[in-house]
């Protein structure tokens, strides 16, 4: 008897570790978007003296929206010089601004519903998480060199599989390019469940900037194999981290 109830609590142990653990890792990107509000939060607010790296962390898919006012957000991926990292023409996509958007609204999207009319597709999602009206302007780069990796209208975006989404293609991403090349490298970036971004605070304009692939206006790329400098670099205890920011640095990238 005494050994048929052991078997009993450990099976109830097993499991209920198992559903908390799943739990656990489904609330990770949550966890995670909460914690890059409070850093955008703590940017403005001058916690930090300087440039500082964070990780953000998205399911896949998934993005991080940014709306500027009740306007849905319109984009596009673009190809330049001779740079392709989606090995298919992927045309406008359009993501819906959430009901619980007036203006400066930060969200968390991952349901999305995808509807499509010939090369036009639009993202929906009726429970997107999102922050309304946040008191600060927000701007944003995803410049590879001095080209945009977007052409953003209405906001912008951090996304993960969202090409992969709207194209029902498991392969629409150039991942099979050299390891070194820069296609390989962005492609290899938009795909990431964590990626590091750069946050920086102007006083002048009062705007907090967030840098994707590039860090500053500086120009200088983080993926230029002919640059040397790893004075951004993220290092965990340093450039200002959070704990969050050391947390995640040490988290294996997962599907």
């Amino acid at each position: 008897m005494t050994a048929h109830l052991g078997d009993v609590l450990l099976t109830l142990f097993v499991v209920t570790m198992g559903i908390l653990l799943s739990y656990s890792l489904h609330d990770e990107s949550f966890f995670g978007f909460d914690d890059f509000h409070d850093v955008l939060q703590d940017s403005y607010s001058g916690d930090y003296e300087r440039e500082h790296a964070h990780i953000v962390i998205l399911d896949n898919p998934s993005a991080i929206v940014y709306f500027e006012g009740k306007q849905n957000l319109i984009y596009s991926y673009n190809s330049f010089d001779g740079v392709d990292y989606l090995n298919q023409y992927i045309g406008q996509i359009e993501v819906e601004v959430p009901s619980v958007c007036d203006k400066n609204c930060l969200c968390y999207m991952k349901n999305f519903e995808v509807s499509t009319s010939g090369l036009y597709t639009t993202l929906s999602e009726d429970k997107a998480k999102c922050y309304n009206n946040i008191g600060f302007p927000l701007s944003f780069s995803a410049v590879y060199g001095d080209k945009d990796i977007y052409d953003l209208r209405n906001g912008w975006l951090i996304e993960r599989g969202l090409a992969e989404l709207v194209t029902d293609n498991d392969e629409v991403y150039d991942v099979e390019l050299d390891e070194n090349s820069k296609g390989a490298a962005i492609s290899n970036q938009i795909q990431a469940r964590r990626r590091t971004v750069y946050i920086s605070y102007d006083q002048d304009d009062s705007t907090v900037y967030v840098y994707q692939f590039q860090k500053r206006t500086d120009g200088e790329n983080l993926f230029d194999e002919t640059s040397q400098s790893t004075e951004h670099d993220y290092v965990p205890g340093e450039m200002g981290g959070t704990d969050h920011d050391k947390q995640m640095a040490q988290f294996d990238d997962r599907n």
